[in-house]
């Protein structure tokens, strides 16, 4: 009876201790950087709306749910409810020094969510640590995930090139430094072409197939998304525990 008793009591504080080790995350920003190379370029020149061809916030807004409801469950870390995150005092004046930036008007973010670019390590590092001075105390690490695509060549016959779009997904976690703890990154690329014609100094390009060859490239990159699940778990639980030891050494 006294071993009974003494196994319950160990396997409950083991229970407490693996609960303890999740740490908590809270997504501070769910943004798309819009198609940015030379190809979407022409076709957003060509148009008063550069989203005529392309509606992002449907993008966003599918994206924020698929990663909520069917990636971040399954991620070996504990998510902050949403509304605590963009609905904290001091949260919406996060992104207001983006909008000053000529580049804003590239980006399309979730609704309710703010602004904070990390597409380079040295982005932003000053909003990500003030992100922590308005969330809860207990939050671990920040999370910042967005969507970007690119058209990369991939023929050409005589005078007609031919384009595929890719799209790229990054979630990056940064702690209360500012530094990456970890980051998980997808990419898709679209199974058909636009085609490019050139002649006597012109280029011709079919615009309106970015719209399907774009979603092509999401949904095959969603499902490597799923497909690499328990390697990212895998690879998150181990970059985790290095930052641990780090931390332990300071």
């Amino acid at each position: 009876m006294k071993y009974s008793l003494l196994l319950v009591v160990l396997l409950q504080s083991l229970n407490i201790q693996l609960y303890a080790q999740n740490k908590k995350v809270a997504v501070v920003s769910i943004f798309i950087d819009k198609f940015t190379n030379q190809g979407m370029n022409d076709q957003r020149n060509k148009s008063n709306n550069p989203d005529d061809l392309m509606n992002y916030d449907s993008i966003i807004t599918t994206f924020k749910s698929r990663f909520f409801e069917q990636y971040a469950t399954a991620l070996p870390v504990d998510f902050l409810a949403e509304d605590s995150v963009t609905k904290a005092a001091g949260y919406a004046e996060l992104g207001e020094g983006q909008k000053v930036d000529s580049q804003w008007s590239r980006f399309t973010t979730a609704e309710g969510y703010v602004l904070i670019d990390s597409r380079w390590s040295s982005k932003d590092k000053d909003a990500i640590q003030k992100a922590f001075a308005v969330l809860p105390k207990e939050v671990d690490f920040i999370m910042i995930s967005y969507l970007s695509f690119s058209v990369t060549a991939s023929s050409t016959v005589n005078n007609i090139r031919y384009f595929k779009i890719n799209a790229f997904v990054k979630m990056k976690a940064f702690d209360r430094s500012g530094d990456e703890v970890f980051k998980i990154q997808e990419a898709g690329k679209s199974e058909d072409e636009l085609a490019e014609v050139s002649h006597s100094g012109w280029t011709m390009m079919d615009y309106a197939g970015i719209r399907p060859l774009s979603f092509q490239a999401l949904d095959k990159m969603y499902l490597d998304l799923e497909k690499d699940l328990p390697k990212d778990v895998k690879k998150i639980q181990k970059k985790i525990a290095k930052w641990e030891k780090k931390q332990a050494k300071k």
